[in-house]
């Protein structure tokens, strides 16, 4: 098993507390890169991240209730106060109108190193949020990586 496969191995294995306290801790390492866009219209810190968000959930094709109790977990960790079913609502606007994927390649390619740590570790452990990483969600998550 490669360093890769094993790292993603060992976020999977985590529990939700601890899925939830890494997830938390990446986001705040991660964010105030996504404030670099605060000045852009329509797109701030917060909206960045719930694309993001929107975009890691999905990229198996679908979300289920899981994800989204645990995604509205990772939300309440760092400051927002959502519902699933509030979430599932502004997760399936987002995805039906934008190419999710360009803007999370575009937001990773303005990261620095240490940034792009945090935020393959914050998509990953999105990811592991149903306690397993599909082969699409790797290979975002090593898109990611690869910058």
């Amino acid at each position: 098993m490669s360093v890769f496969d094993d790292t993603l191995q060992r976020i999977v294995n985590m529990d939700d507390r601890e899925k939830m306290a890494l997830a938390a801790s990446s986001f705040r390492d991660v964010y105030p890169a996504m404030c670099r866009f605060d000045d852009e219209p329509d797109a701030d810190g917060h909206y960045i991240f719930t694309i993001i968000l929107a975009g890691v959930l999905a990229a198996d094709g679908k979300f289920n209730d899981y994800e989204l109790g645990m995604a509205a977990g990772i939300l309440k960790a760092v400051g927002y106060d959502f519902s699933s079913d509030e979430l599932a609502n502004i997760l399936a606007k987002i995805l039906k109108g934008l190419d999710v994927y360009k803007i999370i390649g575009n937001f990773n390619n303005t990261l620095d190193e240490d940034e792009n740590v945090a935020f393959v570790t914050l998509v990953a452990t999105i990811c592991s949020i149903d306690d397993r990483i599909s082969k699409e969600e790797v290979a975002l998550i090593r898109d990611l990586l690869e910058g």
